[in-house]
Order: structure tokens, then C-alpha cells, then sequence
């Protein structure tokens, strides 16, 4: 199932509070309604749609090095 980008996320949100139903919100984008009902309980309580740190191995690397290592290996 695709993850909402923060846009998508804002006009969900927009939706909901245009008192559209959670389901019709759900459909529109392709997700669950569980996914949206999470985004508008996220919202009421933190008034962000901005995504929570996910747990997991911090990075090594920086963004910069990424796309210095990404290129080194890219054909040319």
C-alpha cells in the first residue's frame, strides 16, 4: 500500500475537517480508513501531519555522501 506524502497528508486532513467521511477520504487516496482515522487522531493531538521518527540503525552516512558513493557507482 503507497505511504501519503506530507501533501497528500494536508489535503487529507483538509478533507476530514470539510466534514468528509473517513472512508471517502480513504478511497480517494488509496488507503485504509484505519490510515486515515491514525492521520486525523496524529493531527488532533500534535497539530502536525509531519512523520514520527521511526525506530530502527542510525545513518552512517550524510545525505552528501549518499549521492557521492550513488554516482562513484552509476555508470556514466
Amino acid at each position: 500500500m503507497p505511504r501519503l506524502n506530507k501533501e497528500q497528508r494536508l489535503r487529507a486532513v483538509g478533507m476530514i475537517e470539510a466534514d468528509r467521511r473517513h472512508s471517502d477520504v480513504a478511497s480517494h487516496f488509496g488507503v485504509t480508513r484505519i490510515t486515515i482515522l491514525r492521520l486525523a487522531s496524529r493531527y488532533k493531538t500534535t497539530g502536525s501531519v509531519n512523520d514520527r521518527r521511526r525506530s530502527g540503525r542510525p545513518r552512517v552516512t550524510t545525505a552528501a555522501q549518499d549521492r557521492y558513493i550513488y554516482s562513484d557507482v552509476t555508470p556514466t
